[in-house]
């Protein structure tokens, strides 16, 4: 299985991840990380510009992808090609992929409506809470 974390500078998970053109992917083989290795995509081949469906994609072969936030048209592309994906507030790329491994991954919803959205949004004047919104937990 290949897990793919988006982040631009190999440090840090990145956001968003339509626009990102650096990803680490690491194999996992029984549970544990057997490889990692890094993966530059070009301006045509990042996501947000791509046509996941009918095209073949860098990212093919990935089955999780992991990223600090994403629209929520974009997980529903990834989905349709076979990726689940995972918006999280873990901004270490090995820490992110070692949670996930342990059922331990802090998840919020991608699209408008994720949790540091929502916390920004309580702040302002005059916030309005749009009916059902709110932050999600861990996966279970």
């Amino acid at each position: 299985m290949n897990i793919a974390i988006a982040s631009e500078d190999g440090k840090k998970v990145s956001t968003p991840v339509e626009s990102c053109h650096n990803f680490l992917v690491y194999e996992i083989v029984a549970g544990e990380v057997h490889y990692k290795h890094s993966l530059k995509l070009s301006d045509a081949e990042t996501l947000g510009d791509f046509d996941l469906v009918n095209r073949d994609h860098p990212l093919e072969g990935v089955l999780v992808l992991i990223s600090r936030g994403m629209e929520l048209s974009m997980e529903q592309k990834l989905l349709e090609i076979g990726i689940t994906s995972f918006v999280t507030e873990e901004s270490n790329p090995d820490a992110a992929v070692r949670h996930y491994l342990d059922g331990e991954l802090k998840v919020e919803p991608a699209g408008e409506h994720g949790t540091h959205h929502f916390e920004m949004m309580k702040k302002k004047e005059g916030y309005v809470p749009v009916a059902g919104a709110r932050p999600m937990g861990d996966i279970v």
